[in-house]
C-alpha cells in the first residue's frame, strides 16, 4: 500500500508528453512564422499598387489639364502620348506634364520621415524625408490614346498603364490602369463668352 501513495504523489511529465508538447509549439511556431511572410509580401505589393495608383492618376490628371488648358489640343493628344511600349518613370520637365518628351531625370517619391534618424529628428520636415526612386526600382508606364469609333473623332480614350517592378502584362498583379474619354470641346465654363 505504501508504494501506491508514494507513486500518487509524484508529478511531471513522461517523456512522450514533453515531445508531443514540443512538437505542438513548433507546428504553431512554423504556421505563425508562414502568417508573417504572407504579411511582408501582401504589405509590398499594396505599397507598389499604392504607388501605381498615386502615378497613374497624377499621369492622368496632368493630361487633363495640359489638353484643357489648351498646351496640347485634341488632334495632337495620340502623337504626343501614344506609346506601344512601356516607358521607364521619369520626372516631368519644364512642362511638367508627365509622358512628353522633355521628361528627364529620376522620379522620387517621398514615403515619410525617415526611421533612421534620431528621434529628436523624426519632425515634420522635409529634409530627412525617406525618398524612394522609382525610376531605378524599375517602375514603367505607358500611355495609349484610341479614338473612340462612331464618334466622328469626338472622342478619345486615354489609358494610363502603371506597371511596378517586375511585371509586363496589363494583367498581372499590382499593375494599375485608368481610363478617361476626352471630348475634342473643352470642358471649362471659363471659355463660354
Amino acid at each position: 500500500m505504501k508504494s501506491n501513495s508514494i507513486k500518487s504523489l509524484q508529478k511531471g511529465f513522461s517523456l512522450v508528453e514533453l515531445i508531443i508538447t514540443i512538437g505542438i509549439v513548433i507546428t504553431s511556431l512554423l504556421g505563425i512564422a508562414g502568417l508573417l511572410g504572407l504579411s511582408i509580401r501582401s504589405n509590398e505589393t499594396f505599397r507598389q499598387l499604392t504607388i501605381c495608383k498615386t502615378l497613374a492618376t497624377t499621369i492622368a490628371e496632368t493630361i487633363i489639364v495640359s489638353k484643357e488648358s489648351g498646351i496640347i489640343s485634341f488632334d495632337n493628344l495620340s502623337a504626343t502620348f501614344n506609346s506601344a511600349t512601356k516607358k521607364p518613370i521619369k520626372a516631368p520637365g519644364p512642362d511638367n506634364i508627365y509622358g512628353t518628351a522633355d521628361d528627364t531625370g529620376d522620379l522620387t517619391f517621398t514615403v515619410g520621415p525617415n526611421v533612421t534618424q534620431p528621434a529628436s529628428n523624426a519632425k515634420y520636415n522635409r529634409t530627412n524625408d525617406l525618398l524612394l526612386n522609382l525610376t531605378q526600382q524599375g517602375y514603367r508606364y505607358r500611355i495609349v490614346v484610341t479614338p473612340l469609333p462612331n464618334s466622328n473623332n469626338a472622342l478619345t480614350r486615354i489609358d494610363v498603364e502603371v506597371y511596378p517592378p517586375g511585371t509586363n502584362n496589363p494583367t498581372d498583379r499590382g499593375v494599375y490602369k485608368i481610363s478617361t474619354v476626352f471630348g475634342q470641346y473643352r470642358t471649362s465654363l471659363n471659355d463660354v463668352n
